[in-house]
């Protein structure tokens, strides 16, 4: 099971990749502020983030100061994306409210006091070694981020379909945003595991369990991501032959 885990961490990481890297691609030709701030988090948190992290933190045959260089690189691109995804749900749910407003400003002065408190105080050697210090607390509030995520597009595609069950909605736009949604919601089963076990002490790599979670998880965000912006034409027509028939 931890060889699955493994290909399927790969499958995550290299779809991260792929789909940040086109939307930044949108991005720039657009100047769409949306398509830049998904391409950035998808991109730093699942391109970057986990995949630096896990191997700082799993890689025990590097000495400390690689092993504490790739989880510092890891963190910051971690910080970022969870930034930008805040701004994302910001923009792009909330504009008008002052609440959304501080809230997102608040989530990226946490992330790099965080951020800079751990190289302070316990150092990224020891974050590498047994997952403890300020940084902690960032793990948590990527927990917060993506069940805020996961709450606006559930609304978003609530409405959707009301729309689209009255014929004024696209049915693509609509299954994009539920999956959208899913994609969300398996990060945040993902992160919430991630953070219980740091908080636990229990070793979420090399375990049964962790392999298992893990792979399920990493799966099924990668394959939501994957439909939702990278949709294959037969899956396109699929989702307007059900709506045609509804």
């Amino acid at each position: 099971m931890t060889i699955v885990a493994a290909l399927a961490g790969a499958v995550a990481v290299l779809t991260s990749w792929i789909v940040g890297g086109r939307l930044l691609v949108l991005a720039h030709r657009t100047r769409e502020l949306p398509e830049l701030l998904i391409g950035t988090a998808l991109l730093c948190t699942g391109g970057i983030w986990n995949l630096f992290v896990s191997v700082g933190r799993q890689a025990t045959a590097l000495d400390d100061g690689t092993r504490a260089a790739l989880v510092a690189i890891g963190a910051a691109a971690g910080a970022t994306g969870m930034t930008s995804l805040a701004f994302f749900n910001w923009r792009v749910y909330r504009p008008g409210s002052r609440a959304a407003t501080a809230l997102a400003a608040a989530i990226l002065l946490i992330l790099v006091g965080a951020f800079v408190a751990q190289g302070a105080t316990r150092g990224w050697e020891a974050f590498a070694r047994t997952e403890q210090g300020p940084w902690l607390f960032g793990t948590w509030l990527g927990v917060g981020i993506y069940l805020w995520s996961s709450v606006e597009a559930w609304r978003q595609q609530r409405m959707l379909a009301r729309r689209l069950a009255l014929g004024i909605a696209d049915p693509i736009v609509a299954d994009r945003m539920r999956l959208w949604a899913l994609a969300m919601s398996s990060a945040l089963v993902g992160a919430s595991v991630l953070a219980a076990c740091q908080v636990l002490g229990v070793p979420i790599a090399g375990t049964a369990i962790g392999a298992t979670l893990t792979a399920v998880v990493a799966m099924a965000a990668a394959g939501f991501l994957w439909l939702a912006f990278l949709p294959p034409a037969a899956y396109l027509a699929r989702v307007r032959a059900a709506t045609e028939r509804a």
